[in-house]
């Protein structure tokens, strides 16, 4: 999404006029959905189309809806990304019982697939961490000690729920399962040279680990690298560990200050927004 919102200001910033007004952009906000439902309405709905008339590209309509609120978010200085998360966490929390689950095995009313979809990611990528040597617990240590200054109330059950959130996402569980198969891969010299060599020495001019690890951190904004930053260079508690033992950790001791960082800075953003 912060790609889209780039191109978005990258075309309206040719222009002198810039951004239009939140009301303008509100209207045309409106404009563009009813443009949608009166294509809906044609096809589902009572309403026929005149003889003649051509149909309408539901692809494109959702298209213009996307760039009319990009151009809203950016006016407004917001992250589509940050609010998606945030709105997705307010559904898995608020709304997680509000429906009626499917039992296992039950009919999902969709074509049958194979691939990572049918796989409990979340349980394959905490298990990885465990077998690497990376406890939830020790992390949540980590995220207590950096929050608890600013949270005194803050306990360990608390950040131990954060990073639960945080490895629930599907980018997260991605991010872990590609770099710590590549850590796997170049331990056992499965990696063609002189990348696998690279990898097991932990090269310091090689950033793609800390590239890998961005993609985590950023999940509730640039909020999450400042801790990032620090837990790089201090290396406290179990991150320490990880970069001592024999076992190649070249991503995953990124990827665990990572989690700990993105932890923290779910914690912060939700303060931020608590009454008070």
């Amino acid at each position: 999404m912060r790609e889209m919102q780039r191109e978005v200001h990258q075309w309206i910033s040719q222009f002198k006029e810039g951004y239009w007004r939140p009301l303008s952009m509100l209207a045309r906000l409106i404009e563009e959905v009813g443009e949608l439902a009166r294509e809906l309405n044609h096809r589902f709905g009572e309403k026929p189309k005149k003889p003649g008339e051509a149909e309408t590209d539901l692809e494109l309509e959702l298209g213009d809806l996307l760039f009319i609120l990009c151009a809203f978010a950016n006016s407004q200085g917001i992250d589509l990304s940050v609010a998606f998360s945030r709105a997705m966490e307010k559904y898995r929390t608020r709304d997680r019982k509000r429906w009626t689950p499917r039992e296992p095995g039950e009919e999902k009313g969709e074509p049958e697939r194979s691939g990572p979809e049918e796989v409990d990611l979340e349980h394959e990528v905490k298990s990885l961490l465990r077998a690497r040597g990376v406890d939830l617990v020790h992390l949540a240590e980590l995220v207590l000690e950096l929050q608890r200054p600013y949270n005194p109330h803050l306990t360990l059950e608390e950040c131990l729920k954060s990073l639960d959130m945080i490895l629930a996402k599907r980018e997260v569980q991605h991010a872990v399962l590609t770099g710590i198969t590549l850590d796997l891969m170049a331990e056992a010299k499965l990696l063609r040279e002189p990348l696998g060599r690279i990898v097991r020495c932990d090269h310091r001019l090689y950033g793609i680990d800390e590239a890998l690890a961005s993609s985590v951190i950023n999940i509730y904004g640039s909020i999450g690298m400042s801790n990032f930053g620090y837990l790089a260079v201090e290396r406290p508690g179990i991150l320490a560990k990880l970069s001592q033992t024999e076992q190649v950790n070249t991503f995953l001791d990124d990827l665990a200050a990572a989690l700990v960082a993105a932890a923290c800075a779910r914690i912060a953003h939700n303060a931020d927004h608590e009454p008070r």
